[in-house]
């Protein structure tokens, strides 16, 4: 029986969830996922034109489809889903001008805080949506725009790990 802080009464698993992996699965996917780092051992061949109508779908979908208007990918989870979107559009030939690029980046660097980090108030994943938020605002810092917020970033971060 597992109790929650955030429940008020304890609940079991009434049934075996089928979803759950087993110990078997983990070791299978560990191998699998071994082989395909070892050199000279290929899993296979990617078909790159698979491959790239596959990224440009998603592209696509995050241009023009998946944001708010305000910018956020998915506002109920704070910024990181935002900030890893944003920054896959630049990574895939989106410039910091490009709409959705633009609006992400704008709710990204909102999302400053008085102590530095880069996260929505409240927020129980301060360090990994300033760690995503810092990745997206350093991918877009041509002209060193994000400079000050970067440098309060990586000292927010550096404060809350000792």
């Amino acid at each position: 029986m597992l109790k929650s802080q955030f429940m008020k009464r304890p609940f079991t698993f009434s049934k075996p969830r089928a979803w759950l992996p087993t110990r078997r699965s983990w070791v299978r996917w560990a191998a699998v996922c071994g082989l395909g780092l070892l050199p000279g051992i290929s899993l296979g061949q990617v078909d790159q034109q698979k491959l790239q109508q596959t990224v440009d779908k998603g592209v696509a979908y995050l241009q023009l489809r998946s944001q708010s208007g305000d910018g956020a990918i998915s506002p109920q989870v704070g910024i990181g889903v935002t900030a890893l979107a944003v920054t896959a559009l630049m990574q895939n030939g989106a410039t910091p001008q490009d709409p959705a690029v633009a609006r992400g980046l704008e709710l990204v660097a909102a999302s400053a805080q008085p102590d530095g980090g880069l996260y929505a108030p409240g927020s129980r994943l301060m360090m990994y949506e300033t760690s995503v938020a810092m990745l997206c605002l350093q991918a877009a810092n041509q002209q060193g725009t994000y400079d000050s917020l970067l440098k309060k970033a990586a000292a927010f971060l550096r404060g809350q790990q000792f």
